[in-house]
């Protein structure tokens, strides 16, 4: 990803030193009363997952994770708006989209039970694992506020880079059960998906039953740039690329089975990036049909982890394990796009 993004801003480099050799003007985007509003309904989808992940201090081992909790988006629909104004080249927006409830993939538990034991270097596979219903519920959401500034030239490319902030709140439930979880012969766990029965313990729970809950609010502050063609007949397209510096991950997991309740809070900066695009057709000058798409990849990084048995009392900190969060996935989305202005 690093390269990609040193790739693409070495473009825009090149660019804009090619530009200025040719002594073509930067000038903010024209607009012919300076002030720009604009309004988009907006629909969408999304693919992916979203991980939560714990690992253990202090390991012997170059695998040194413990659990691994994988929540599928596969896939995640969501509607909502967006808002768009400016003055001359500044641009502002903000957009808010709720997602609706649905069955949205599976939910994968693994854990590697041998990894706090030592002396296993052999034995470093899973050993339990669970799959349960992924379900989207309500109150998951996403904002975002974002300014930049507009440069135009050779008369139909502009060039905004920009600053955004972002909140993002996810909600699901996990329903249903098919468990397999290896048993130990007293120095180490048989992995889970052992042949010999005896060797592990299968568990089903009805697809009514909440087995997993989970909650968790991300806040993003990111940089970025854009550069757009507006081309003949009534076409524009876009590309973009953005770098997060930092964003905070902060979740809560409940195991119904168990009582347990689990909370992790991450940091990360730098490591999580998003790629752009977009195509829009003008019906008039106030009129445009918009479908953009985007990635996000983020790798997982590190954070504290907390436990408790009582929802809404103290958490204890773990003394041997961090946590570790991700989200990573596709988005694709159709938007209407009306300009008073």
């Amino acid at each position: 990803m690093k390269k990609i993004l040193a790739l693409f801003l070495t473009l825009f480099a090149s660019c804009s030193v090619f530009a200025v050799s040719m002594k073509i003007p930067f000038l903010p985007a024209p607009s012919e009363t300076n002030w720009n509003l604009s309004v988009e309904p907006i629909f969408g989808t999304r693919w992916g997952f979203i991980g939560e992940y714990v690992y253990l201090k202090n390991c012997n081992y170059a695998n040194n994770i413990l659990s691994l909790l994988e929540w599928e988006t596969k896939p995640q629909l969501y509607y909502g708006g967006r808002i768009s104004g400016g003055w001359r080249g500044i641009k502002l927006s903000a957009q808010f989209t709720s997602t609706i409830p649905c069955r949205a993939g599976t939910v994968k538990d693994s854990d590697w039970y041998n990894t706090r034991i030592n002396n296993t270097y052999a034995f470093q596979y899973k050993t339990h694992y669970t799959e349960s219903d992924c379900q989207i519920v309500n109150d998951s959401w996403d904002f975002e506020i974002r300014g930049g500034y507009t440069f135009s030239f050779w008369d139909f490319f502009e060039l905004t880079p920009f600053a955004s902030f972002s909140k993002f709140h996810r909600v699901f439930d996990g329903n249903g059960l098919c468990g397999w979880y290896a048993k130990s012969n007293g120095a180490y766990y048989y992995p889970w998906y052992d042949a010999d029965l005896s060797h592990k313990t299968i568990t089903y729970k009805d697809p009514d039953t909440t087995v997993l809950a989970y909650e968790r609010y991300t806040y993003l502050v990111s940089f970025g740039a854009t550069l757009q063609a507006n081309l003949p007949f009534g076409l524009s397209v876009a590309f973009g690329v953005e770098t997060m510096p930092y964003h905070y991950m902060e979740s809560l997991d409940k195991h119904t089975l168990t009582g347990a309740y689990y909370l992790d809070k991450v940091k990360g900066y730098y490591d999580m990036f998003r790629f752009s695009t977009m195509i829009a057709y003008h019906f008039t000058e106030n009129l445009s049909l918009v479908l953009n798409g985007s990635v996000l990849f983020s790798s997982p990084n590190q954070g504290d982890s907390f436990s408790s048995y009582n929802e809404g009392k103290t958490y204890k900190q773990s003394s041997d394990a961090y946590s570790g969060a991700n989200e990573n996935y596709i988005d694709i989305c159709l938007s209407l796009r009306y300009t008073f202005l």
